[in-house]
């Protein structure tokens, strides 16, 4: 996998479709600098107004240090182990009840 380190301002974190069962390292992802993670390479065929809910791609959880982020690539939920993007020092569970509230915060 690889490690992904933004700088001071807004910084999109992209991650590509190729490296199965990898795990990416983001060092320091801020929301409040406007940082963005970007899956669409790895999400192939699944657009904004598609009405396919991410939560069937994408699970994420935190275990008290770093968030994780599973990817299930086709989100037949044959399990979320296609690809795995750890961010660093942060919760991002801590933005909703749910996976579908959690992924709508990101």
């Amino acid at each position: 996998g690889d490690t992904l380190t933004g700088g001071m301002n807004a910084d999109t974190f992209a991650f590509s479709n190729g490296n199965f069962g990898e795990t990416d390292n983001v060092t320091d992802f801020t929301m409040g600098d406007g940082d963005v993670l970007d899956f669409s390479d790895l999400l192939l065929g699944v657009g904004a107004n598609d009405g396919v809910t991410l939560d069937d791609y994408l699970e994420v959880t935190w275990d008290g240090v770093n968030s994780q982020i599973a990817v299930d690539l086709n989100g037949d939920a044959s399990g979320f182990t296609d690809h795995f993007v750890v961010i660093e020092g942060q919760d991002l569970t801590s933005l909703g009840a749910t996976q579908d509230q959690i992924l709508a915060g990101m």
